[in-house]
């Protein structure tokens, strides 16, 4: 057995040992079947099986980088996934160069008085993140607990699927290849957010360098990534939205009110600043019903009326 392997041994090892003082998983499910079904559907089907409708995996080997915080805002989440390693989780893709560290600093990040004291610090020191496990909605949802035998199949779910599916409205891929260069901090400041990848429909061409976001229309919910853990709330299912949508249904779908698209095909030119801080949302040509041509150069973004939403989910 590799010495990956057994870290990632370890650290699910350790996280069943906390199940008891802290419930990661209904009473009603059994952690060694939870485990088991891993194996199967993956992060997918840890997701559904809990009530969370769907999953997939974010963080791009080999340098990964992804955590809970900055890439799947607003939804429930489980990080360090140790990759498919030995076929553990089948929709986990290949291994982060920094899994090796990030695993073995969530079995020692404990020690007191560690045999190698070089060995513990660099362990105290790990910075970079590996992959995490996204789910589709923040808190369980009525009538969605489904076991899955496998994972969801890539290209099956748009962007604006995930983000109704969880109760945040529409939802649009910001990005654009080759040098994609988006991120939900800069791109989808302060809403539900999560890194986009070939589980999406409309993801589209790869990045030679950068990602790709998926940016829904509600405002995030800070601390959600866990939230689920302490609360016994049972979500009712959203509103189904219509699967084209105007700038101005992009913004109702938010609270933000109404809005319009701003810039001018070739040139476009349209900036967040001609918003007069309304909420502002970078879109790309075919995520409006109302964006009109293609922009030459330059960019549209969708203004909303209102900088403060009227709306949001409540828990």
């Amino acid at each position: 057995m590799s010495a990956l392997f057994c870290f990632a041994v370890l650290s699910i090892s350790q996280l069943a040992d906390n199940v008891g003082a802290d419930p990661i998983w209904p009473a009603h499910l059994n952690i060694n079947d939870q485990i088991a079904n891993v194996h199967h559907a993956g992060c997918s089907g840890l997701c559904s099986w809990n009530g969370f409708l769907d999953g997939y995996v974010i963080g791009t080997a080999p340098v990964c980088g992804a955590t809970c915080e900055n890439d799947c805002s607003g939804r429930a989440c489980f990080s360090y996934i140790p990759g498919n390693v030995a076929g553990f989780m089948p929709d986990a893709g290949d291994m982060c160069d920094n899994e090796l560290l990030e695993a073995a600093y969530v079995v020692f990040k404990d020690r007191k008085d560690p045999v190698n004291t070089t060995f513990h610090d660099l362990m105290m020191n790990v910075k970079d993140k590996g992959k995490a496990c996204c789910c589709q909605s923040p808190l369980p949802r009525k009538d969605s607990f489904k076991k899955k035998e496998q994972p969801t199949e890539p290209g099956t779910t748009s962007c604006d699927d995930w983000c109704q599916g969880g109760g945040f409205g529409h939802g649009v891929t910001i990005g654009t290849a080759p040098f994609c260069g988006a991120s939900c901090a800069e791109d989808c400041s302060g809403n539900v957010c999560s890194s986009s990848n070939n589980f999406f429909s409309d993801h589209g061409d790869g990045c030679a360098s950068g990602d790709k976001v998926c940016c829904c229309a509600k405002k995030a919910v800070a601390g959600m990534a866990d939230k689920w853990k302490y609360s016994t709330e049972i979500l009712d299912p959203p509103s189904t939205l219509p699967s084209s949508f105007s700038c101005s249904d992009l913004c109702s779908s938010g609270g933000w009110g109404g809005g319009h698209v701003s810039g001018t095909a070739p040139s476009c030119g349209g900036h967040c600043d001609d918003c007069n801080g309304g909420h502002c949302f970078h879109v790309s040509h075919g995520d409006l019903t109302d964006y009109g041509h293609g922009c030459a150069s330059g960019n549209k973004v969708c203004c909303c009326d209102n900088s403060d939403p009227d709306q949001q989910l409540v828990i």
